[in-house]
């Protein structure tokens, strides 16, 4: 089934990815606008978001960052206003440069908006990534690859200092993950782990020979204790 949301070139009628801001085949301006809740990329002109039912709004143009983008060395970022936050956005790939304390904001309202999203996001067709190390716009410095929330399979690079480089679509994916109580369940799984953790190092401190044979508990903590020491 054909997306809903396909996008054609004004200019020369190809069909063009939802998530893009230009055409792959002659370059037009498509006439794209990013929801301040979700941050995909929606058709102007819509009143709500697809993905989220946001209400979309206009953007802000902030002018060039004076820093190339990491994937498109020969093009600069451009700061764009989206809601009450600003990004670095690159025209031509679409990826995002996020600031720590923007990042940080944008999850902590995709949490408190958790269940709303009204379907998955579609992402579309994409090629393999060549797993490279990006270099910070700011300063320069390799970024570490980080999969987002441990098991997200989303691949973000980092700068500890500056922020984060999102490609196309995966700040979106995130918000995604996010919403479906992805870092939920992170912080369950942690809980549980420091749990089983506290109780180890506290059988530890027992002596196996004073727990009684016919505990079945006793005797699974006297055998866990003889195994690891």
């Amino acid at each position: 089934m054909p997306d809903a949301r396909q996008l054609t070139c004004p200019g020369c009628g190809a069909t063009v990815h939802p998530g893009s801001r230009l055409c792959g085949h002659c370059q037009a301006e498509l006439a794209t606008v990013r929801c301040a809740q979700c941050f995909s990329l929606e058709m102007a002109g819509s009143k709500h978001c697809a993905q989220c039912a946001g209400l979309l709004g206009l953007e802000g143009i902030e002018g060039a960052l004076g820093v190339a983008c990491p994937r498109c060395a020969d093009v600069d970022l451009i700061g764009v206003q989206v809601g009450d936050l600003s990004v670095g956005e690159c025209l031509c790939c679409t990826g995002l440069f996020v600031d720590h304390r923007t990042f940080e904001q944008i999850t902590r309202r995709a949490e408190a908006r958790a269940g709303l999203r009204l379907r998955p996001l579609s992402t579309g067709p994409t090629a393999p990534e060549r797993t490279a190390y990006l270099r910070c716009p700011r300063c320069a410095v390799h970024m570490n690859r980080l999969n987002f929330g441990e098991r997200s399979g989303i691949i973000i690079d980092v700068c500890r200092e500056h922020g984060v480089w999102f490609d196309r679509d995966e700040l979106a994916r995130a918000v995604e993950f996010v919403d479906g109580g992805g870092l939920d369940r992170l912080r369950d799984r942690d809980r549980v782990a420091a749990t089983l953790r506290r109780r180890v190092d506290l059988a530890r401190t027992i002596d196996p020979s004073t727990l009684p044979s016919y505990d079945m508990v006793g005797s699974f903590l006297a055998s866990m204790l003889r195994s690891s020491r």
